[in-house]
């Protein structure tokens, strides 16, 4: 075993021609398997992923432009982009951020600099575990050496690492979102930021979230032991999108003749036509002008029936079509004013990789490959699947529903799947 690790070491690292060319030729042989060019695209294409500029993250970072570990670091990532490793370490050793950084919480990083006073420390942390109350933890990392009797959740950054990783020069924060992106940073350690990230809804803000009695008490007990609270007025309106919801939404408080914004996620597929018609008419009944829908939606496909008999038997028969028409048409019918974006173009203007089931390139290769003249899964690239965002901006004649006028719809929402449903109404 050692003469064995000691020949592929000199291989390694030797200058040698002989061992260029034995390296040279490993690495074309292994750049051949399929595993290895998995793991090296999944590698560099995180790295490239980022989402600077969204609506998702900010920053308050107004320290000049610092020469950190290397010209591309300069200030540390930006809010949007992934985050860096660093060792640091605690009273029980050495731990790799990354190992800190876990899912499926936020984490609160706050760089404490050259400040290595215990009070100061422990207060800046009790104010940072406040402000991430139902949301994540909190780290806090020192510069240099651990200070005495160090409380739990704080680091030593014992060669600046970090610190330089992240051009800190001063005490900063920087949040980090669970799939290990930065939501925000700052160069001080002022927490109203953090709690601003959070309050994400205007003062007002009321979600109905319509769906069946024990989904709903299923995400409350998930919720209530995460400790997570709302951050607006939240209604949960227990409900069967076959029967008057309707009514039973404005029984819970939502008023029609105010704008509301509604999210039907993942519901349109497992609806056959005449129960997305209705579910279409019913929103439209109790949606004053100036309100927004928003949904998805995908046309069938032979890739995507593959992908659903790869994940379960169950998904195969949820799938019941939806919308006859296309989506356009279908909503324009009934007076909204439709913006279809397809998912991969959705994906590359986040610069974020295309789900492979939604792939054109990878629909064209897998009919190559099937060899049965199947065309190159045309309904991809056609506007679906699609995030559909449609504004309803007039009044148009309502299609009737149980409880609207008082008169009775003959068709039935069929099908006994569940979906969710939710509306935002602002204050």
């Amino acid at each position: 075993m050692v003469d064995a690790t000691s020949t592929t070491t000199k291989v390694a690292t030797g200058t040698s021609l002989v061992a260029r060319r034995a390296r040279r030729h490993a690495l074309c042989l292994l750049g051949r398997l399929n595993p290895v060019q998995q793991r090296l695209s999944n590698a560099f294409g995180e790295h490239l992923v980022h989402y600077r500029g969204s609506d998702l993250v900010f920053e308050r970072w107004h320290e000049s432009p610092a020469r950190a570990w290397s010209d591309v670091a300069r200030t540390g990532p930006e809010a949007g982009e992934l985050v860096r490793d660093a060792y640091l370490e605690n009273r029980e050793g050495p731990v790799a951020l990354r190992h800190l950084l876990r899912p499926p919480d936020h984490h609160l990083l706050l760089f404490a600099a050259d400040t290595t006073d215990s009070a100061t420390l422990t207060a800046w942390q009790t104010s940072a575990r406040e402000a991430m109350t139902g949301h994540g933890e909190v780290h806090v990392v020192t510069r240099g050496h651990l200070p005495h009797d160090p409380a739990d959740g704080i680091f030593a950054d014992l060669r600046s690492e970090a610190h330089n990783r992240y051009g800190v020069r001063r005490p900063s924060l920087y949040l980090i979102h669970p799939d290990k992106y930065v939501g925000f940073r700052g160069d001080s350690v002022d927490l109203e930021p953090v709690n601003d990230y959070f309050r994400a809804w205007p003062p007002g803000t009321t979600v109905f979230e319509l769906d069946f009695a024990d989904v709903l008490a299923f995400k409350a007990a998930v919720l209530d032991g995460r400790g997570a609270t709302p951050a607006c007025h939240r209604v949960e309106v227990a409900t069967d999108l076959r029967q008057d919801w309707p009514r039973a939404l404005t029984e819970s408080g939502f008023s029609p003749r105010r704008p509301a914004a509604w999210l039907a996620e993942g519901i349109l597929y497992a609806l056959p036509p005449e129960a997305a018609d209705l579910l279409l008419d019913r929103i439209t009944a109790v949606s004053a002008p100036g309100s927004v829908l928003a949904l998805d939606h995908a046309e069938d496909s032979k890739l995507l029936r593959t992908a659903r008999a790869d994940i379960s038997a169950e998904l195969v028969g949820l799938w019941r079509g939806g919308p006859a028409e296309n989506l356009d048409t279908w909503l324009s019918n009934l007076g909204w004013q439709p913006s279809v974006t397809d998912i991969a173009e959705a994906a590359a203007a986040c610069e974020r990789p295309i789900p492979p089931a939604f792939d054109p390139a990878r629909a064209r290769q897998r009919a190559r490959l099937a060899g049965d003249g199947t065309p190159p899964m045309t309904s991809l690239t056609n506007g679906v699947p699609a995030i559909e965002i449609a504004a309803r901006t007039g009044a148009v004649p309502m299609t009737t529903f149980p409880g609207n006028h008082g008169q009775e719809v003959e068709r039935e929402a069929g099908g006994g799947q569940r979906g969710d449903l939710s509306v935002v109404v602002g204050g």
